[in-house]
């Protein structure tokens, strides 16, 4: 079966930015590893566990999905995607932010250090439709 991928907007650094994010959270309900992100989620009211492996570049970005270790079916992806491109920050246009701040010799070298690197805005936004800590033990040992 063909892998279930999500292009996603260029600049995007999967691993800097998941990294990153594993730092910066206490969520229990995500797990990163090996270059392979898991996190549960809700689909349909059920929880799933959501596999993402990065499988683009840093100006092609792409990432697989799997669910419950298999490949989704194309109404999953369909209902599946939105979360995804919200998780990974996808709604932000990096290329616009850097043509902004080309000027600024703070922020510029922050934007060199830091390319391609997107916030985590999962929790503000999709986190509280998924999984609640307290209801669920951590989904990776």
């Amino acid at each position: 079966m063909q892998q279930s991928i999500v292009l996603l907007r260029p600049p995007y650094d999967f691993v800097r930015s998941i990294s990153f994010w594993r730092r910066s959270t206490g969520e229990l309900c995500e797990h990163w590893a090996d270059g392979v992100y898991r996190r549960t989620l809700l689909l349909n009211k059920i929880p799933v566990m959501l596999t993402l492996h990065n499988v683009g570049t840093m100006e092609a970005p792409a990432v697989a999905i799997e669910l419950d270790g298999r490949q989704p079916t194309e109404e999953e992806v369909t209902h599946v995607e939105p979360q995804v491109r919200q998780l990974l920050g996808d709604n932000l246009d990096l290329r616009e932010f850097y043509a902004a701040v080309a000027h600024d010799p703070v922020l510029v070298s922050l934007t060199q250090q830091f390319y391609g690197v997107r916030a985590p805005l999962w929790e503000r936004s999709v986190g509280p439709l998924s999984v609640s800590k307290s209801a669920y033990p951590s989904p990776i040992g």
